[in-house]
């Protein structure tokens, strides 16, 4: 298992049971949420943390429940969302949300809520 000061493994499990407030370990891997959807790599914010790439992926999968690069993508869809809701064309709204085209965003829309971006967009026009 390694040495417990080695990794964020023990930090990790100690954090669980505390919260942002108490602990500083679950505070700044929670603020590290922010570098992520700024799009800074994930091993610059795992290096800052003095950890590995795949200890912050861990780290931040069993505090958040879901693994860094799936909480970015849930970010962009739901900006994307909240842009086709306001009547923004498809294209714009992907480009403002961070993909890297339509077809990226209706591709990526289409897994995550079983429609299109056009007929989400027409729905509340």
């Amino acid at each position: 298992m390694g040495l417990p000061w080695r990794s964020g493994r023990w930090q990790c499990r100690r954090a669980a049971a505390q919260t942002a407030e108490t602990n500083p370990f679950v505070r700044r891997l929670t603020a590290s949420r922010q570098q992520l959807c700024s799009g800074t790599p994930i091993a610059n914010i795992a290096h800052r943390l003095g950890m590995s790439r795949e200890g912050y992926t861990r780290s931040f999968t069993r505090l958040h429940g879901i693994p860094p690069h799936t909480y970015v993508v849930a970010r962009r869809l739901n900006k994307a969302r909240r842009l086709l809701r306001a009547g923004q064309p498809v294209a714009s709204a992907a480009y403002e949300a961070g993909f890297s085209d339509q077809s990226h965003l209706g591709r990526m829309f289409f897994t995550a809520f079983g429609t299109s971006p056009a007929r989400y967009g027409a729905a509340f026009a």
